[in-house]
């Protein structure tokens, strides 16, 4: 049995970057602050503008939904990190079941062939915005008083910069600081109880909420068919 019609596979945590590898399968309409990837034959991204058959990229904080089902890779990059990728246009080589990724050093080498890696400048940040990009992941719920005054500014500016710069609220960018902290202690081990409490969300059912509203899919089945790999 799958969950949501698909998605049995494998997930590789990079340090800014997810890599599944499997079967993908639909999805309900989200969205996430990563740039992503899906090169998997059979499936569609839909968007407002319409449905791209794979493969298809999504831009971070983008609305979309992944319909039908195939076996292929789906990409994640963090677009804050300093060293993320520009995607290229299309994929430039296909994925069957017999060349996915099986260890961490097939994934790495999946995101240098998806990505343009060479010589890319981190975009260019405010530095009290940088500074609180820096500091969220230590504290993703420290408060805005606090951060605005380790950062130099006041409240009402720290928000309004950080949404013209980063392109999200400060609110919606905590809760997918959330997440990837939440996403670190189940890679770890941790069971989905733990996994919340370590990142600070009020109990399961806002993890629930959150990895629904990232990724469009319910954590409990997902997390049932997915192997993660750490070597």
């Amino acid at each position: 049995m799958t969950p949501d019609g698909g998605w049995v596979g494998r997930l590789f945590f990079g340090p800014w970057w997810l890599v599944y590898a499997g079967l993908v399968g639909p999805t309900d309409e989200h969205r996430h602050h990563a740039v992503q990837l899906v090169a998997a034959p059979g499936t569609r991204g839909l968007f407002t503008t319409g449905a791209h058959p794979s493969p298809f990229i999504v831009p971070a904080d983008h609305p979309h939904a992944i319909a039908g089902t195939g076996t292929g890779v789906v990409v994640f990059v963090d677009p804050e990190a300093t060293s993320a990728a520009t995607f290229v246009s299309r994929p430039p080589f296909r994925f069957s079941g017999a060349d996915l990724p099986e260890t961490m050093a097939d994934a790495t080498r999946v995101v240098t062939a998806l990505a343009q890696l060479a010589d890319r400048r981190p975009p260019d940040r405010h530095p009290a915005i940088a500074r609180l990009l820096a500091l969220l992941p230590d504290d993703p719920d420290a408060p805005l008083s606090v951060l605005a005054a380790d950062v130099g500014l006041s409240p009402g500016r720290v928000t309004h910069l950080f949404r013209d710069q980063v392109g999200i609220s400060l609110r919606a960018y905590r809760r997918w600081v959330r997440f990837l902290l939440a996403a670190e202690a189940l890679r770890d081990g941790a069971s989905l109880t733990g996994a919340a409490h370590h990142a600070g969300f009020a109990d399961v059912a806002h993890l629930h909420r959150t990895f629904r509203h990232h990724f469009g899919l319910q954590p409990g089945p997902l997390l049932r068919t997915v192997e993660w790999v750490t070597v």
